[in-house]
């Protein structure tokens, strides 16, 4: 498995005010549920999927919109969820990824970030994300919703993992918590997050698990990280081919 300073799930909790997140768990909750109409069935690439007898909900997607032109892609992309795919749980995207899929490995950058019509409702959001200090500069803000009891398909984020490429972000869970897991290919064995909010290495072969009994939620934010923040947090030289970048 690849790590960060030897660790599956790098903890951030005491580098952020959780205090402060948690305060915001009933405004977010507020948020998304004024968002519904945006909520889509999240998914990776065929490539990307650990199970490969198992059929992705985008490669679905894509093959419904070739038999059946009068649909939209929203429309396939539901279709595809009832037809026997796997999926990330639903996803809700607050900033997208300008160029996708083109530069999904820049998506940390503000200029490849695309803002919707309800950004405004976030502000409380980007607030607290600012006064953290842990982001120079942040691109793609997500969520992932998550159905009591709901497992997600094991994927990893890129195709070639020789690539190297390694995605700086922080995954934030709320008050009503959401777990992470990791399969270590080598041995079959399943490592669970205990950290409400981490960073790990996505080119692990990961998915999540919800709450047994409560609909939870889960953000990503991608950015690139602050210089002296991730030096106090101990991830700065692991993330230095994005800290120094722009150098």
């Amino acid at each position: 498995m690849l790590l960060i300073n030897n660790q599956i799930f790098y903890d951030l909790e005491k580098y952020l005010d959780m205090k402060s997140f948690d305060g915001l768990n009933d405004q977010i909750n507020l948020a998304l549920a004024k968002n519904f109409q945006h909520f889509r069935p999240s998914g990776t690439g065929q490539g990307t999927l650990y199970d490969q007898n198992s059929i992705s909900v985008y490669s679905k997607r894509d093959e419904v919109l070739k038999t059946n032109p009068e649909l939209s892609s929203i429309h396939a992309l539901f279709y595809a969820k009832l037809c026997g795919t796997v999926t990330l749980g639903t996803n809700f995207t607050v900033r997208g990824n300008k160029g996708y899929p083109g530069t999904y490995h820049d998506k940390y950058l503000k200029k490849n970030t695309i803002r919707f019509e309800f950004d405004d409702q976030f502000k409380f959001l980007f607030d607290w994300i600012d006064k953290q200090g842990c982001f120079d500069e942040y691109g793609r803000v997500i969520f992932w919703i998550s159905e009591p009891g709901q497992n997600t398909a094991l994927h990893r984020d890129y195709v070639d993992r020789s690539r190297g490429l390694n995605d700086p972000f922080i995954w934030l869970t709320g008050v009503i918590p959401k777990q992470l897991y990791i399969l270590d290919e080598k041995t079959g064995i399943m490592h669970y997050s205990n950290n409400r909010a981490c960073v790990f290495n996505t080119n692990n072969t990961h998915a999540s698990k919800a709450h047994p009994n409560y609909t939870t939620w889960s953000l990503r934010i991608d950015g690139k990280f602050n210089k002296d923040w991730a030096e106090r947090a101990g991830i700065a030289d692991h993330f230095k081919h994005t800290i120094y970048k722009n150098d």
